[in-house]
């Protein structure tokens, strides 16, 4: 005589398996969710590191350019590498300013005339920046 299975059962193992099936699939949407999450926080992370370097970049080579005005103002070489207006345009990175957060600057100057042209370049990481003055 073969067995025969209560119809009551095989809906009761039915019902286990797709409770089964639906909890892994909640299960893996859950970690779809947290994996988007924490990669997006992630690049959101670098942005914000990207946008810092910019800023201290920047705000290194406008003190360049005033460091730079200054010099021509007081007609003075006040960081010693030979020349009113440029600081330490001497081709040694060693001895560039900084204005902390490990930035670095260097203003050149170029003349024509009584037109004077500073140029600071500043770096902080893997950022560059650099502004340019034309004084008269």
């Amino acid at each position: 005589m073969i067995p025969t299975v209560h119809p009551a059962r095989r809906t009761c193992r039915h019902r286990r398996g797709a409770i089964a099936l639906a909890l892994v699939l909640a299960l893996l949407l859950l970690e779809l969710a947290i994996v988007a999450s924490v990669v997006g926080g992630t690049r959101r992370h670098d942005l914000t590191g990207a946008r810092i370097n910019s800023m201290r970049s920047f705000y290194a080579s406008e003190a360049g350019i005033n460091m730079g005005v200054r010099e021509l103002m007081n007609n003075q070489d006040e960081d010693g590498d030979g020349t009113i207006g440029a600081v330490s345009d001497n081709g040694n990175s060693l001895d560039d300013p900084g204005a902390g957060q490990g930035t670095a600057f260097v203003v050149s100057k170029t003349q024509q005339g009584n037109r004077r042209t500073l140029r600071s370049v500043a770096t902080s990481n893997s950022t560059v920046r650099y502004i340019e003055v034309v004084i008269e």
